[in-house]
């Protein structure tokens, strides 16, 4: 090889790196700009209070605890949905799963071994609550509020104030059906316990675009914990459980 081909050569494998380095700064640009704008939905957990002094069957016992600055507590439970990321959601979409027919036909075998006379039924898109000599009844609507849209959610670096998201109004009544079941059944405390930890978690899929209208997804579990449980009152919160995609 002579010296000017040596040199040619050289050059064009100079020219070839300087190549690839310019792709490589092109990619590592794109990949920041994209990130730049990129959002990351998370949920925050809340605390709740089941209080049964009177010892009845309800379905809104189940509510979250007051406050010093509150005169009383709201029954209606909520998590709360940030944006952690850079950029902004939009059509957002929350949809909650749960196996509603699994709490019912629970609650329904936990009443057989209580003093309460009640039949709690799925029909016609209700769940209903009924005394066993139909004195009182209670129908809650469950089919139609599976699904929530928000038009979008802003970095949290923008606005501080997180998104309530409400739990179903039929999985926390179920809940709370079932927790009164639970700590007035005739059963051993060991066996109320373990109850307690089979009541079934709820699931929340969310799906989003960034303003590159590229989709994501996350999907969490939401599973009540319990802190304090007696005859009169159960304390608790939902954790946040997140999952792979």
């Amino acid at each position: 090889m002579t010296l000017d081909q040596g040199i040619s050569l050289a050059t064009s494998v100079a020219a070839f790196f300087s190549a690839i380095a310019a792709l490589f700064a092109v990619y590592l640009s794109s990949k920041h700009s994209k990130a730049s704008y990129k959002p990351e939905l998370i949920l925050i957990g809340s605390s709740f209070i089941l209080e049964n002094k009177d010892k009845f069957l309800k379905s809104d016992y189940l509510k979250e605890p007051k406050t010093d600055n509150e005169q009383a507590a709201q029954k209606i439970i909520y998590i709360l949905l940030q944006n952690i990321g850079l950029g902004s959601a939009k059509e957002v979409q929350i949809k909650w799963s749960y196996s509603i027919k699994k709490m019912v036909l629970m609650a329904n075998q936990l009443v057989q071994d209580s003093s309460f006379k009640y039949k709690i039924e799925l029909k016609d898109g209700c769940l209903i609550l009924e005394s066993e000599n139909q004195t009182t009844s209670t129908s809650i609507i469950w089919n139609g509020h599976q699904i929530k849209i928000l038009d979008f959610v802003v970095p949290s670096s923008i606005d501080k104030t997180p998104e309530k998201i409400f739990l179903p109004s039929s999985y926390t009544s179920l809940i709370s059906v079932l927790l009164t079941l639970i700590i007035n059944s005739h059963k051993p405390q060991e066996n109320k316990l373990a109850d307690i930890r089979n009541i079934p978690y709820i699931t929340i899929d969310i799906s989003y675009l960034d303003i590159g209208n590229t989709k994501h997804k996350r999907r969490f579990s939401i599973k009540p914990n319990f802190t304090t449980i007696s005859s009169e009152e159960v304390k608790g919160y939902f954790e946040i459980l997140s999952q792979k995609n």
